[in-house]
């Protein structure tokens, strides 16, 4: 019976090494899930900024030449 109780124990202290691996594990993951998740709106943010000032900046040529050819027409 003794064995048996000594493989019981040395199975029950496997069974909670491996848990407490997959626990960090998971931990793990979640973390870099996270760094990846905030990095990717970063990155989305970044390309939004981008694209709103190209279409301000864009827009702000577009009335300097509508200026300048009205400027040319007077002329």
């Amino acid at each position: 019976m003794a064995v048996n109780l000594n493989d019981a124990e040395y199975f029950a202290d496997t069974i909670m090494n491996r848990v407490e691996q997959l626990l960090n594990e998971r931990d793990i993951l979640r973390r870099e899930l996270a760094r990846k998740t905030d990095g990717t709106l970063e990155h989305d943010r970044a390309f939004v900024r981008a694209y709103q000032n190209s279409v301000i900046d864009s827009a702000a040529a577009s009335e300097k030449i509508a200026r300048l050819e009205y400027m040319l027409s007077i002329r």
